[in-house]
């Protein structure tokens, strides 16, 4: 038999508590970094933002990311890390967004930290990135030599509800890459129930 089995783990690190990110400053310390570009869209930024810590003794870049895991938002992702002279890359978002920062930081051979806003995808744990052209549509996936150096899951942010609606919507909205419902433009202000057939 000649077929070459490879196993790629998920983080090296992975943390999971009610204010995790109070540990964030230490750990990247503990690590040498002293700058970090910090990667987010401006929706998950809105949720994760009171969580996030004021890093005193780590230079921090923010980078609002333009909504896709394409070639052209990775170069943008590495030109601004380079240009700023980060050691590491952190990615806040959804599953698009943690792909964005793992294809940059895998790319440019800097650490990466993923802090996952939805809890639908599977993208703060896998060493790969799905990649989209500029108006989303599927174009490869990349499997990456290294996986994330480390995540930390924040209870507070993954249960938001405007998000958590917006993981549910990823997770049912498409079917093998065919859309299968449409979403109200507006949802309800009492909870509601779906009735999806699986």
């Amino acid at each position: 038999m000649n077929t070459l089995l490879e196993v790629r783990s998920g983080p090296a690190y992975y943390a999971c508590k009610a204010n995790v990110l109070e540990t964030l400053e230490a750990k990247l310390s503990k690590g040498n970094i002293r700058k970090v570009l910090v990667i987010h869209g401006r929706k998950s930024w809105e949720v994760a933002e009171p969580f996030f810590p004021a890093l005193e003794n780590i230079e921090t870049i923010f980078f609002t990311y333009g909504g896709e895991c394409s070639d052209a938002e990775i170069e943008r992702v590495k030109k601004s890390a380079l240009e700023h002279g980060a050691d590491a890359l952190i990615g806040i978002g959804g599953g698009k967004l943690l792909d964005l920062a793992k294809s940059a930081g895998n790319s440019l051979q800097k650490e990466i930290i993923l802090i996952p806003t939805l809890a639908s995808t599977c993208a703060a744990w896998t060493p790969l990135s799905v990649i989209y052209d500029d108006y989303g549509s599927y174009v490869r996936y990349d499997i990456h030599e290294k996986s994330a150096w480390m995540l930390f899951i924040e209870p507070g942010i993954l249960l938001n509800r405007r998000l958590t609606i917006y993981g549910l919507e990823s997770a049912i909205h498409w079917r093998n890459g065919t859309r299968v419902m449409h979403w109200p433009k507006r949802l309800p202000r009492s909870p509601f129930v779906l009735n999806w057939p699986i």
